[in-house]
């Protein structure tokens, strides 16, 4: 009956690129074990991986960390998935690695990476990764989060701050009516 088919939760499949390494083996087997994952790996990065990529894609892309850090030295973060991006704008991108520092998450974040992935989390957490991103959602370790909140928070003290001197600043050149629109204005009047 259909009942069985749609008990069945949708195959998620997850493009690897990684340099060959016995961690990596191991990774693919962990993933493939979770009974909707289905794992192609590219374990050569090379300008071969986007036309295999191209032949089987994916509604993942998994990349190790040390892949991207070799490319950053050669082009800007935006440049990293834009080839797979453009043609598959839907493709969700997982970077995993070790000890990712919160700069390289914001860059790639900003480059359209969703998910960051410590090689050393539990089966669990790995394939709880894999399906929150594939959902939509984003996924960062917790030391790379508490610095990008913490980061973020400050960043917003910094703007309001620059916002009020810039105000104050304008305020010394207008007119006493010129002050009480502009303060109209920014209470969200018309």
């Amino acid at each position: 009956s259909n009942v069985s088919s749609l008990d069945k939760a949708e195959e998620i499949k997850i493009f690897l690129i990684a340099n060959q390494a016995i961690y990596v083996d191991g990774l693919i087997r962990v993933i493939s074990d979770h009974e909707n994952h289905n794992v192609v790996a590219c374990v050569q990065p090379s300008d071969s991986c986007a036309g295999r990529f191209a032949k089987h894609p994916a509604d993942i892309l998994l990349i190790e960390q040390a892949v991207i850090e070799d490319q950053l030295e050669d082009f800007p973060a935006k440049g990293s998935f834009s080839n797979f991006l453009e043609k598959f704008p839907d493709l969700k991108i997982i970077i995993f690695g070790h000890d990712m520092a919160e700069p390289f998450v914001r860059t790639l974040v900003g480059a359209g990476a969703r998910g960051f992935i410590d090689t050393s989390s539990t089966h669990e957490v790995l394939n709880a990764a894999i399906d929150e991103v594939y959902n939509g959602g984003y996924w960062i370790g917790r030391k790379a989060l508490d610095q990008l909140v913490q980061n973020a928070v400050e960043m917003e003290a910094i703007v309001e701050q620059g916002i009020r001197n810039k105000i104050e600043s304008v305020q010394d050149t207008l007119t006493k009516r010129e002050a009480e629109v502009l303060r109209c204005v920014l209470d969200g009047m018309a």
